[in-house]
């Protein structure tokens, strides 16, 4: 029993870990198209993209 709760605790932290990285990953995608279309238009680049994504999740 304590064996089954262990195994997918560890399988659920596999998971969190790799939706985390995925989501990191997108993010910084998101982040360069960002930039590139505002390089394009002339405009300051994002600095700080950690700082503006906290920003919108707690606005929301």
């Amino acid at each position: 029993m304590a064996f089954c709760l262990f195994a997918w605790g560890n399988a659920f932290k596999l998971i969190y870990v790799c939706f985390l990285l995925m989501v990191l990953h997108l993010g910084n995608f998101f982040i360069k198209l960002i930039n590139r279309h505002f390089a394009a238009h002339a405009m300051p680049k994002i600095k700080k993209p950690h700082a503006i994504a906290w920003g919108l999740v707690f606005r929301l």
